[in-house]
């Protein structure tokens, strides 16, 4: 029986040698992956920036939804208004100063039509500058056909007011709604006072309202 002629070792398959320019390409292929992971960080970190940004934003944003400011006529309702220039007289110097234009309103209670009073707003900034419930009694007339002078409750004093209307069917048509509601009796209703007593120095005379328009003309504009 012949001898085993011994098995020869298979020779190892040599590894591919890269050339220069395929190994400039993996290198190439690397930075590539590398920039493009690091341009994913940068990304990732930039939407992070933003998004507290945005919230920072949000958070320090004013809210510009319309909101319902009281102005305590809520409960009222507007029996006429008409826009003028409001006058108050001024003691002891007895002249007219102004206190600004708006609409004069006349309102009353929805519920009962009571406790009528005379509301006036200055124009633009809506601040009141006449507050005066109508009461038994209280002095209410026209001066000069433009002009509508009345007494009212002034921060807990009496004072007179007078109004400029743009034209005499406004004052007239004014003084007759403030007359038509006029408390005439206090039993009438139980809101209603008697007129307050004005003393000697603030009474008005007939001589004060022919001169009040004329002095509340110098230097005003056109209503």
């Amino acid at each position: 029986m012949a001898p085993e002629t011994p098995a020869k070792p298979t020779p190892a398959v040599p590894a591919p040698i890269e050339t220069d320019h395929e190994q400039a390409g993996s290198k190439n292929e690397d930075k590539e992956k590398d920039a493009a992971a690091f341009g994913d960080k940068l990304a990732s970190v930039g939407k992070e920036e933003a998004g507290k940004a945005g919230d920072a934003a949000g958070a320090g944003k004013l809210d510009l939804t319309p909101q319902d400011v009281p102005t305590g006529e809520e409960d009222e309702q507007t029996v006429s208004q008409i826009r003028c220039k409001l006058y108050l007289l001024e003691l002891p110097a007895q002249t007219w100063k102004e206190r600004g234009t708006g609409l004069l309103k006349l309102n009353t209670r929805k519920a009962d039509g009571g406790r009528p009073r005379l509301i006036m707003r200055a124009d633009g900034v809506y601040r009141v500058i006449l507050n005066v419930p109508l009461f038994t009694g209280q002095s209410v007339a026209l001066v000069q056909e433009r002009y509508l002078r009345f007494t009212g409750l002034d921060e807990g004093q009496m004072r007179s007011f007078m109004v400029r209307f743009g034209n005499p069917k406004m004052a007239s048509d004014m003084h007759d709604v403030i007359q038509a509601h006029l408390p005439r009796d206090a039993d009438e209703d139980s809101d209603a006072k008697p007129a307050p007593k004005l003393s000697a120095s603030r009474e008005i005379t007939s001589k004060e309202d022919d001169e009040a328009p004329a002095a509340a003309q110098e230097g005003e504009e056109a209503v």
